[in-house]
């Protein structure tokens, strides 16, 4: 097991199974008197590096046994920010986009950051395109890069 107790590795083994946070803070046998106080504090759960990391630790099989590697997930979203793109779909492009920059540590999903004292540096001008072909390939083959980055410091 790890460091949790036996609640903290059920809630853990829940997430991982696909309940939600509010029923797997349930099926975990935590008590509370409503679901919003459930979801609060699963919430809080989730949000604990420890059990972070053995959620994480639950997934390396079953991403192992698909062959879910960080390199496929990102050349799949590349591929739907593409296809996006030729489709003239703004929306699923901009989430494409997103989801690759947070993916490679680009942007930092700012809940997960525990007690971090990191300053950005925000830029208008797009990545150079050597940067971009070590993280995403050919960048004459995706057009310019618009939007700005956020890189720490």
């Amino acid at each position: 097991m790890s460091d949790l107790n036996e609640q903290q590795e059920r809630f853990c083994r829940a997430i991982v199974e696909g309940m939600n946070q509010t029923d797997a803070y349930k099926a975990a046998g935590y008590k509370c008197k409503d679901d919003a106080v459930a979801q609060a504090a699963a919430s809080r759960l989730l949000s604990n590096v420890i059990i972070a990391d053995r959620i994480v630790k639950l997934r390396e099989p079953i991403a192992a046994k698909f062959e879910i590697t960080t390199d496929f997930i990102a050349t799949e979203l590349l591929n739907v920010w593409k296809a996006s793109i030729g489709a003239d779909d703004r929306t699923n492009a901009r989430q494409a986009l997103m989801d690759i920059a947070k993916l490679t540590g680009r942007i930092v999903d700012m809940s997960r950051v525990q007690a971090e004292n990191v300053n950005y540096n925000l830029s208008a001008d797009p990545l150079p395109a050597e940067e971009w072909e070590r993280e995403f390939g050919d960048a004459n083959a995706l057009g310019t890069a618009a939007g700005s980055t956020a890189r720490a410091h």
